[in-house]
Formats: structure tokens, C-alpha cells, sequence
């Protein structure tokens, strides 16, 4: 099987809202029953030319199965909508004094490489996902 790459770029306020309705994600272990048709988390932005000042990423080998894929993305947006993610760079020293975190971010690269791999039962032809997307933080201090 010959390797091939291919990139996908991803709205991430779109995929929030995706994921929100189809109970995928949820904040803090809690989807509630009853949703818009429209998600918008206020302490999430999107900005097409970010200048991050991080990249979350994940990464995962697979037979191919398009909800292996989907899991990858969520569990690069959950640290983002349960505000569990912050830059050590820019953070405070004292992080007690942080307040609230809201990000902005940018699209999600999903990079997918096919052909040949070493997966739980041998080699067989899969996919290798890298999903990656690039943050900014603004704290919000006590």
C-alpha cells in the first residue's frame, strides 16, 4: 500500500457545536439535555491568524474507523472548553491569581497519513492522525 498525506483544516467553533450535540463533549463530565441548535462558549474565540502562543496536539494510529478520528479531535478541544489549558510562558507565577482563562484559537489541522501500519494485531493498512491546534490565553486575574 502506497503512503499518502492529507491535510484538513476544521472550523473549531464548528466542531464544538458538533461535538455539544451529539454529546461527544461535554464541560465538566455534564452534557446538558436540552441544547440550541447554536453552541457559543464565551470564553472561546476564533481567529483564522492566530499567532499562537501554543499548539495543542494529539496524535493516534488506527484501522481507519472515522470515530477514532472524531475522539482525537475532542480531546484536543476538551482541555479548551473545560479551561484546563493555560501557556506557562505567558501564565502568571502564582496561578492562584488567575480568575478566568479565555482563549483564542485557531483552525484544527488534521493531518492524516495512510498506507501501512503497526497496529494492536500487526500490520495492516491504517491511518495515522495528527491533530493539532494553535492557542493563545488571556487570563483574567483576581
Amino acid at each position: 500500500m502506497k503512503e499518502e498525506t492529507k491535510v484538513t483544516y476544521l472550523n473549531p467553533l464548528e466542531m464544538i457545536n458538533n461535538y455539544f450535540q451529539s454529546g461527544i463533549l461535554s464541560v465538566d463530565g455534564i452534557t446538558p439535555p436540552e441544547l440550541p441548535k447554536s453552541i457559543r462558549l464565551g470564553h472561546i474565540n476564533f481567529d483564522i491568524n492566530i499567532i499562537p502562543e501554543y499548539h495543542i496536539i494529539r496524535e493516534s494510529t488506527h484501522d481507519g474507523t472515522m470515530l477514532f478520528t472524531s475522539q482525537l479531535i475532542a480531546e484536543v478541544l476538551e482541555p479548551l472548553v473545560n479551561r484546563q489549558g493555560y501557556c506557562k510562558a505567558s501564565a502568571p507565577e502564582d496561578l492562584s491569581t488567575i480568575k478566568e482563562i479565555n482563549y483564542i484559537i485557531g483552525e484544527i489541522e488534521l493531518k492524516s497519513n495512510y498506507g501501512m501500519k503497526d497496529l494492536k494485531y500487526g500490520k495492516y493498512p491504517g491511518v495515522t492522525n495528527v491533530v493539532s491546534i494553535p492557542v493563545r490565553c488571556e487570563y483574567i486575574l483576581n
